[in-house]
């Protein structure tokens, strides 16, 4: 039974660090970044499937996780971009005008 919660605590650990990485790559704005980690996420989701949980990565059920997975991925990077450009948007609200600006 260890071994079952073991193996289910490495998915969503994996999983989560998978989405704040997304969210990261939102936040530089790296679309290059986001390709390379929703492959990489794809083929370790169907490489766990595989050998871990033991069912074919094509089976009906095992496609609809991974297309959650790359949706997941990219809504958090999403929310990455968006957080960035309020954050951004607001600091050149807070900056003081330029010199040439007053005259």
């Amino acid at each position: 039974m260890i071994e079952f919660a073991v193996v289910v605590g490495l998915g969503y650990v994996t999983i989560f660090l998978f989405v704040v990485s997304c969210l990261v790559a939102g936040w530089r704005r790296s679309g290059m970044g986001l390709l390379a980690l929703l492959v990489s996420g794809v083929v370790l989701l169907a490489l766990w499937l595989l050998f871990i949980v033991g069912i074919s990565p094509l089976d009906p059920s095992a496609m609809m996780a991974q297309v959650s997975l790359i949706l997941g991925g990219i809504g958090a990077f999403l929310i990455g971009h968006l957080i960035s450009r309020l954050l951004r948007k607001s600091d050149r609200a807070d900056s003081p005008p330029e010199s040439s600006d007053l005259t």
